[in-house]
């Protein structure tokens, strides 16, 4: 079985005016989903220094989002790091919606259960992708079932 990772990548790079066009993929291992969205490097900064003091109380969460899920017109995407339980277990949900109507419509919702080493871990590696986002950053959870 395929471990849970998430790779993130430039499609288009800025020309300018800051903007980046990205491509986000992620896996549980069973279901997967890819989303492309337009947005800015700093935004992969903030979330990567968010994740990296992650968890900051049982109820913490930290979370990426593009576009809005219910606007219709843009491609939307959340990864949003949690506790999954009261023992500290760690998980990542991952939503994508291409915001089409059917019959072009696509949607998709998974965790990747991790722990929380490993969300910090995504967190640093984000940061250091963030200054130098020439190749894909590929992020793998830990290779045991938690």
């Amino acid at each position: 079985m395929q471990k849970a990772s998430i790779r993130i990548e430039v499609i288009s790079p800025d020309d300018g005016d800051g903007v980046i066009y990205f491509g986000v993929s992620a896996t549980d291992g069973r279901f997967a989903a890819t989303q492309e969205f337009y947005s800015n490097i700093e935004r992969f900064t903030e979330f990567g220094r968010a994740l990296t003091a992650f968890p900051r109380s049982i109820d913490s969460e930290e979370a990426f989002e593009n576009g809005s899920p219910d606007s219709g017109i843009s491609d939307y995407l959340l990864v949003r790091a949690y506790l999954r339980d009261g023992l500290g277990h760690g998980a990542i949900e991952i939503v994508t919606d291409n915001g089409r109507s059917n019959p072009y419509r696509a949607k998709a919702a998974f965790n990747l259960h991790c722990e929380v080493a490993a969300i910090n871990r995504l967190g640093v590696e984000l940061k250091s992708w963030a200054t130098n986002p020439s190749a894909p950053l590929v992020w793998n959870a830990v290779d045991r079932d938690v």
